[in-house]
């Protein structure tokens, strides 16, 4: 009998996190843009070749073919970039798009695969939702995604089947991530902790209080929030200050990778610090902390403020300033904070069911 496959995937408007390999040790996440170009009508040529996988989907009966993965960025250029992350929070995860790019993250996935039949098999697949669409869609997502996905690379197709699928609140997974980080380094999580863990993405923070109880951690019923100004506002902050100081047109995309580079931006033969514009940026943050406080309630009695994902550290200060006296951090690789503690809960649950 073969040890149960889980995989976990974190599903975003601006990338797929999703577990590449488990060891002993660790929990090995990798990344890709979050964007499902239609597939060109030839395959790469030698020398052209691209790290993806084509996704074929009978819509309305028309099969339309995505190629999506590591370099699908390749496909349309930085035309991918800009147009692959039109669709809205409620029409995303049931969407053709967010099932090719699910279908890629479990193609990387280094687990077994049957040599002569091409096949792989995931015992348990564990997926996230923003906290504005859980409720509604994690019933409708969990049936979609079980069942034989088909994923072709170099003319060659292989199918993976996922026998049973957990959908959880993407935050959730970031507040198992630290309290693992934070138990590993010795530091004990007393009953009655409460950690207020923001999480922000492309287009909304969400947040959630949560409390230490026996059984581990459980929501505080009424304090969850999920507002307006994720990292796609910071962006499009950013850029209009750039514009406005150069007269230039900036692609939000160049903005964007400067920032997860932590380089300066370059445009037409200079280069730009953008921390320079952090100010105007800092304003609209402090107002995103702001209206969470309002949502969720005083923090009066909030022992712990965590971020999680890959804008964590952007919003570092706003919550900072607005904690006072109460700790705040933010979490190691932050951005696979979620999708690592996806895994512990897959890996959690599976335990029990086998035990």
């Amino acid at each position: 009998m073969h040890a149960p496959v889980i995989c976990s995937v974190d599903v975003g408007h601006g990338g797929v996190k999703y577990l590449r390999a488990r060891t002993r040790e660790a929990i090995i996440c990798d990344a890709f843009e979050a964007i499902a170009p239609a597939a060109p009508l030839r395959e790469a040529t030698m020398g052209q070749a691209r790290d993806t996988v084509r996704v074929t989907l009978a819509n309305q009966g028309r099969a339309k073919i995505f190629e999506v993965g590591r370099d699908a960025h390749r496909v349309l250029g930085n035309a991918a970039l800009r147009f692959g992350r039109v669709l809205s929070p409620q029409d995303y995860p049931l969407s053709d798009q967010y099932m090719a790019l699910t279908r890629a993250a479990m193609y990387y996935l280094d687990c077994p695969i049957d040599r002569d039949t091409r096949r792989k098999v995931i015992d348990l697949l564990v997926l996230g939702l923003p906290m504005s669409t859980y409720r509604k869609l994690r019933d409708a997502l969990a049936a979609r995604m079980v069942g034989e996905h088909d994923v072709e690379r170099g003319g060659t197709t292989y199918t993976i089947e996922v026998r049973d699928v957990k959908v959880v609140g993407q935050p959730i997974g970031g507040l198992i991530d630290w309290a693992t980080q934070h138990e590993a380094a010795g530091r004990e999580i007393p009953l009655g902790h409460k950690v207020l863990l923001i999480d922000p993405g492309m287009g909304t923070v969400d947040a959630i209080v949560a409390e230490m109880t026996a059984e581990g951690f459980a929501d505080v019923s009424g304090r969850v929030a999920a507002v307006e100004g994720g990292a796609s506002m910071i962006y499009e902050e950013l850029r209009k200050a750039v514009e406005l100081e150069t007269g230039y047109d900036v692609p939000l995309i160049e903005i964007q990778e400067a920032l997860l580079r932590g380089e300066p931006l370059y445009q037409r033969g200079e280069t730009y610090d953008l921390a320079r514009y952090a100010d105007r940026v800092g304003e609209r943050l402090e107002e995103v902390a702001n209206t969470i406080q309002h949502k969720v309630g005083s923090l009066r009695d909030i022992h712990q403020v965590v971020l999680v994902g890959g804008p964590a550290s952007m919003y570092l200060q706003a919550f900072r300033s607005l904690a006072h006296k109460v700790p705040v951090e933010v979490v190691e690789e932050p951005r696979f904070a979620n999708v690592r503690g996806f895994q512990l809960i897959g890996e959690r649950e599976m335990l029990v069911e086998t035990a």
